[in-house]
């Protein structure tokens, strides 16, 4: 089987990666959703050799909960945080015709996919405890939402 290939992994990867310099812990496991062909897990695990990269698919509460119970549990590090990448949509911000496409395609498919609004995000993981504490513009018309424990 060929090795997958995803041409905005190149495009994007360094731009992450600033950000998670930033964000990430010194060391710890980190939990990538949706990791694709890998190859922002392989870069990333590169870029930073002290964090663990584990691959795996929660839904947004799913991730709410891990990441508030994580940053709760006896012994953790509690600046632990919950970093999203992605399109999403927010109020007062124009959506890009790309994402609103995108959007479009997903629903498509199933109803009950589409784009994710920060703002509910932002309600979903005040409902586990934890707040917003940063927004990072990206390539592409995407960003990065950071939350942490409030």
């Amino acid at each position: 089987m060929p090795k997958q290939h995803a041409p905005a992994t190149l495009r994007n990867r360094e731009p992450i990666a600033a950000v998670l310099a930033r964000e990430l812990p010194a060391s710890g496991t980190v939990l990538e959703v949706a990791a694709g062909t890998g190859e922002h897990a392989v870069f990333f695990a590169e870029t930073f050799p002290a964090l663990r990269w584990q691959p795996t698919d929660p839904s947004p509460e799913g991730l709410a909960s891990i990441a508030a119970y994580r940053a709760d549990y006896p012994g953790s590090n509690i600046a632990a945080p919950l970093v999203l990448y992605g399109p999403y949509i927010e109020a007062g911000v124009e959506t890009a015709p790309s994402n609103l496409d995108f959007d479009a395609s997903l629903k498509a498919r199933n109803p009950l996919w589409g784009l994710r609004e920060a703002e509910a995000l932002d309600a979903l993981a005040g409902q586990h405890g934890m707040a917003r504490t940063a927004r990072y513009a990206m390539p592409a018309n995407n960003i990065m939402l950071v939350y942490r424990s409030a």
